[in-house]
């Protein structure tokens, strides 16, 4: 069949369902704005991040520190509905120790990628994790599961941060 051909089969039937079941008002642009905020978690997640660099920035640590000494932070960060809250706490020689946990509470895979250390751990059924030692620098957070139908899926992928 020819492109014509098809077009003066399909007309006929196009018009049927255009006056049996036309378009409901406002769906086009309901789709365009679903599709145009898809991401936005991921968005707000970054500038909150942004956010909190401005507010910390030109704040340095006393001279001779060597990233041992200091009080611990706390970062959070959210993806839908999880949430992950961290606590970094300063350990000696730029070691780090990361207490996390995730909401809602339940089983996850934890990975923690900081510069060549790749650490894997899990949550307990509450949500808690540990990691008791990475080094000081840039680092990324994975979340997984809890499994569904046996395929772990990605909860929350953190932006890049500063340990």
């Amino acid at each position: 069949m020819t492109d014509d051909a098809d077009e003066a089969l399909l007309a006929p039937l196009r018009a049927m369902w255009r006056r049996r079941d036309p378009v409901p008002d406002g769906l086009v642009t309901s789709v365009l704005v679903a599709l145009a905020s898809e991401g936005l978690d991921e968005e707000y997640e970054l500038l909150t991040l942004t956010g909190d660099a401005a507010r910390l920035e030109g704040v340095r640590a006393p001279a001779g520190d060597d990233g041992g000494a200091g009080a611990p932070r706390t970062l959070t960060f959210t993806a839908g509905p999880v949430t992950v809250m961290l606590r970094v706490s300063p350990l000696d020689h730029g070691r780090r120790r990361v207490d996390g946990w995730v909401s809602p509470a339940g089983v996850h895979a934890v990975r923690l990628r900081c510069g060549a250390d790749d650490v894997r751990t899990t949550s307990s059924a509450a949500g808690r994790f540990e990691v008791a030692d990475v080094p000081s620098g840039v680092a990324t957070l994975w979340v997984l599961g809890p499994e569904d139908a046996g395929t772990p899926s990605v909860r929350v992928t953190t932006a890049p941060f500063e340990l």
